[in-house]
């Protein structure tokens, strides 16, 4: 399902009536959700979506995917991986979250696919003192999925499909790996994703639960909340979506992912919760046969985390150059290694430096390019290199080695030369969170090791690049990528050059950027 879609393209589809089906559905659901940004936010439990699309069509602009990914052949049930790549590696470090990633049986409701044990177990989700905890889901009345779909996982978030035309409550347990007692959790989050339902307002999905003490949703949220008479709120979909953009990993949200998506935070004392999860009648498709079912997607906190947090703004702006010899390759030859960037920030009045270290063998094209250039940090690259840096928060004064408790790091203008030339690729070791347009574009992919590559696909020159991070265009929007990394010292990143003429790319680095949604 694409964000962004043209008043144009969304007037010409509803003039026309010559779309596939779906299409129009399609358009006008993600109009509601970029139109609820739009809206200043009610207080809790009022998140309201967008009614009258027509006029909105009339008054905002946004962009078709350019993919050409035929919108008619995405499942709407949401089907689970059922063989996923690698997972990146884990970068957060919050107090009480999940890890998602094996589980010991998975029988939700005696319908399978192992045998024995009705329920999901889900293995080694968190700890408490220093324990294992296991999370189970029970199905407490009949349950029935879709016959073609499956439960388990789908990367790092847990997923139950549902068949339409159902309702089912859901006991979700803490126990001990070993045991099987039941753990008391601290405080912790519970995040819901994914909510959303078929063309024309079909197999709409809801989810109501109680006993928490908060919840958190976008401004821009396409959810829809009701207090109920018994103590409990219930969530509500209220746009369509489809399968293409479903998240598979909680901290690597998109904004149309985000905008389906509700944190909730519980509170400590507590070895279970109870979710009631519904889906309404689907459409009619004879031919797909597929549409029948959609899926409950979970896991603990998200990237949505980070956009109640206040993480530390570094501006390149305000930054100056010390010295630049990064891997002793001048200008500033007789300068110790690296290049060294001063006034990046003050903690607790503190004065921070910034420094960039060569991890092995670095050769640029052209050095002098190192160094902050307008509100950006630079490293040039050679054609067909590849090359390791450490980027380490030390104090300007003392040289001492700061910890940052959340900070921004953004890589924009990902592009390359003309006929796929000298594609640039960037690998960030370990962060907690990660911001991608959701037409971006930048390619993804998970190493075996679980260090995950984010590399150009279009051709770009200077004369496209960003001025300001935070007023970028829709273009370098989908050229750049922001990291969110915790609790942190030092991080470790890797660039690479495709071969091509003998020339360079310079990589732009920066704070936060437009491409964070929050």
């Amino acid at each position: 399902m694409a964000l962004r879609c043209s008043v144009v393209a969304a007037a010409a589809v509803l003039a026309s009536g010559q779309y596939v089906d779906g299409t129009l559905d399609e358009a006008v659901s993600l109009l509601q959700v970029s139109a609820a940004r739009n809206v200043v936010p009610h207080g809790k439990g009022k998140h309201k979506a967008i009614s009258n699309v027509s006029s909105y069509l009339k008054s905002s602009l946004v962009s078709l995917r350019s993919a050409g990914t035929d919108l008619s052949d995405m499942p709407d049930n949401d089907e689970p991986l059922t063989e996923f790549a690698e997972q990146r590696s884990k970068g957060s470090n919050i107090v009480g979250d999940w890890t998602m990633s094996s589980i010991k049986y998975n029988n939700l409701g005696g319908q399978g696919p192992d045998a024995g044990q009705e329920g999901i177990r889900y293995a080694a989700v968190t700890s408490m003192n220093d324990r294992d905890v296991d999370l189970i889901v029970n199905a407490v009345t009949p349950y029935e999925r879709f016959v073609k779909s499956s439960n388990g996982l789908h990367g790092r978030i847990g997923t139950i499909n549902l068949y339409h035309e159902r309702d089912v409550d859901l006991k979700f347990s803490f126990v001990d790996s070993e045991n099987d007692d039941p753990v008391v959790m601290g405080a912790f989050t519970f995040t819901v994703f994914d909510l959303d339902e078929g063309p024309g307002g079909t197999a709409k999905e809801t989810f109501t639960v109680g006993g928490f003490v908060g919840d958190y949703m976008m401004d821009f949220t396409s959810i829809q909340t009701t207090d109920l008479p018994d103590g409990r709120r219930q969530y509500a979909s209220t746009t369509h979506g489809r399968g293409n953009n479903n998240p598979t990993d909680p901290f690597d949200l998109s904004e149309v992912a985000a905008a389906h998506s509700v944190s909730l935070d519980f509170p400590e004392g507590m070895s279970e919760i109870m979710v009631n999860y519904a889906v309404t009648k689907a459409a009619e498709h004879e031919l797909r046969p597929d549409y029948m079912g959609r899926n409950f997607q979970f896991a603990g906190v998200s990237s949505m985390y980070y956009c109640k947090q206040q993480p530390l703004l570094i501006d390149y702006g305000l930054a100056r150059t010390v010295y630049s010899n990064l891997g002793g390759e001048g200008p500033d030859s007789s300068s110790p290694e690296g290049v060294r960037f001063t006034n990046i920030a003050t903690i607790n009045g503190k004065p921070i430096d910034l420094l960039i270290n060569a991890v092995g063998e670095y050769k640029p094209h052209k050095n002098t390019a190192n160094g902050v250039t307008g509100k950006y940090g630079v490293i040039n690259m050679k054609n067909s290199a590849s090359a390791t840096f450490d980027i380490s928060f030390i104090g300007t004064e003392d040289d001492a080695p700061e910890t940052i408790e959340a900070v921004y790091f953004s890589v924009l203008d990902l592009d390359e030369g003309k006929r796929g030339k000298l594609k640039e690729g960037l690998i960030m070791h370990e962060y907690a969170a990660s911001w991608l347009t959701e037409d971006t574009e930048v390619k993804v992919s998970t190493e075996s090791n679980g260090l995950v590559r984010f590399d150009s696909s279009s051709p770009g020159n200077g004369r496209d690049n960003p001025l300001d991070p935070m007023l970028l265009n829709e273009r370098q929007k989908n050229r750049g990528a922001t990291f969110l990394l915790d609790n942190v010292s030092t991080f470790r990143m890797t660039l690479n050059v495709g071969g091509g003429p003998n020339s360079g790319r310079n990589f732009m680095f920066t704070g936060k950027s437009s491409v964070v949604f929050c």
